[in-house]
């Protein structure tokens, strides 16, 4: 059973709800210097706003471990004499905690590590509830998270007015205009209304839909898959039925036509995400809107609230749908299972990570070797088909001879001419194996490849001989 899994929220101590109209404290920092661990902050400048009106300022002065060098005082305009009268930093601290309302700063790379340092010299951490900007803004706008707040201003068209009287410090009035942007695209664009929304992973998506380049930016945004991504062996191990299951549209659509995948698969499927891109796919098919299908399925993993082992489903479902269209464009004859087999690992083994890439390709080397097995009604020589009923300990016999000790390849013969025995022949000669055993001669049998219908048959008789010796000798 496949389940949500739980990914940090892109918030950060934020609990509860809050409304974008609700109050918040803007909050800018000064430092002594750029230096995390060398340099303090000085002063903790704060704009109040309410309604998206600003309604107080404030200005928390800290008194550094050390004087400020001149161009730190001419950048600031924060002077030594001033901060000597400035509180100490447990003190400013404490000012901070006791301000009613969330904070609300840019960026988690300068701001937020200074306050995190700040409080462990201290003996505290930093819990005070807050939300950052920077990749809200990055998701709205374009561009990196870590842009200045002035790059992000540049992409917003001038404001006709401001509401309220902004802040009179100019970086927190940068903020501000920052702010209202942010709040009023949540509110009145993405029907985002409050932080609550904001604590599930979906609303990423929603915000992402909408930026230049469309869902494809989706598809292939790092930071949006790898959050919804997060997902346990177990979850990925599932998964490998639905590559098993994708694997099989050739034989689905082999057998009984292309709308096999649409028809029965489509609506017996548990899965709603899995019937709806069957449908669209089957619906769509050779029409001009096909290429529309990548941003349709795009836009209903964007709408449903999938996570995790559920995230990854979908996404190996949407991947391989698309592929195997582009697969039968490209084969007119409808290629062979082989090739689609071949296909399927570069589409979507990569969401499964380096970690099952192994997994993933043995899934489905297994599958195609067990439908070879289900068609392969005869071997090349009918008269090999009689290993079929060879005695197990003679089979057992038959493989150690032809193995070390180990069981390491020793004879192609054997691998040869079991890759062309019928399916009957191979389960039972093989069925003395371990499964890891089985794994490696099939995989000799698999590097069997480019024959010539000689060497098979000559290696079918040899079989035949040294199993016949084998009886002989029982008798």
């Amino acid at each position: 059973m496949l389940t949500q899994t739980t990914v940090e929220s892109p918030l950060l101590n934020l609990t509860g709800t809050v409304h974008w109209r609700d109050r918040w404290w803007l909050l800018d920092v000064e430092t002594s210097g750029l230096d995390r661990q060398e340099d303090d902050i000085i002063a903790l400048r704060l704009a109040c706003m309410e309604n998206y009106n600003v309604i107080q300022e404030r200005e928390i002065l800290v008194r550094p471990r050390r004087p400020l060098r001149p161009w730190v005082e001419g950048l600031t305009g924060i002077s030594n004499q001033t901060l000597e009268q400035a509180l100490p930093l447990e003190e400013a601290l404490r000012e901070l905690d006791a301000l009613d309302s969330p904070l609300l700063f840019l960026d988690r790379d300068f701001t937020l590590p200074f306050l995190r340092i700040a409080c462990s010299r201290c003996g505290r951490e930093f819990s005070k509830p807050c939300l950052l900007l920077d990749r809200l803004t990055a998701m709205l706008l374009g561009g990196s998270p870590r842009q200045k707040t002035e790059r992000f201003l540049e992409k917003l068209p001038p404001p006709d007015r401001l509401r309220g009287m902004p802040p009179r410090n100019s970086d927190l009035r940068k903020l501000y205009e920052l702010s209202l942007a942010v709040f009023y695209a949540l509110e009145n664009v993405h029907h985002i209304q409050d932080t609550a929304q904001l604590n599930d992973w979906n609303f990423y998506g929603i915000i992402l839909s909408n930026l230049r380049g469309g869902t494809k930016m989706l598809i292939k945004n790092m930071e949006y898959l790898s959050q919804r991504l997060r997902c346990t062996d177990e979850e990925k191990d599932a998964c490998l039925e639905t590559i098993t299951e994708i694997l099989h549209f050739w034989t689905d659509t082999r057998k009984n036509g292309l709308l096999a995948i649409g028809g029965d698969r489509a609506e017996q499927d548990p899965n709603p995400f899995f019937r709806a891109c069957l449908l669209d796919a089957i619906e769509w098919m050779g029409s001009e809107d096909e290429p529309l299908l990548e941003e349709l399925f795009a836009q209903y993993l964007i709408a449903g609230d999938y996570t995790g082992g559920l995230f990854l489903q979908n996404m190996v479902i949407a991947e391989g749908i698309l592929a195997y269209l582009k697969f039968l464009q490209e084969h007119e004859d409808g290629g062979s299972f082989q090739q689609w087999g071949d296909r399927l690992p570069a589409v979507v083994g990569g969401y499964f990570g380096v970690e099952h890439r192994e997994k993933v390709r043995k899934t489905i080397r297994q599958e195609i070797r067990k439908w070879e097995r289900d068609v392969k009604k005869t071997s090349f020589l009918p008269e090999f088909d009689a290993l079929g009923s060879l005695p197990l300990p003679l089979c057992e016999k038959l493989l150690r001879d032809t193995y070390d000790d180990h069981y390491a390849f020793g004879d192609r013969a054997l691998a040869l001419a079991l890759k062309y025995a019928s399916g009957a022949v191979q389960d039972h000669v093989l069925s003395v194996l371990s499964p890891e055993e089985r794994d490696a001669m099939e995989e000799e049998m698999d590097a069997c490849t480019l024959v010539r219908q000689t060497d098979v048959e000559h290696a079918q008789r040899e079989i035949l001989e040294r199993a016949a010796s084998y009886e002989s000798s029982e008798r």
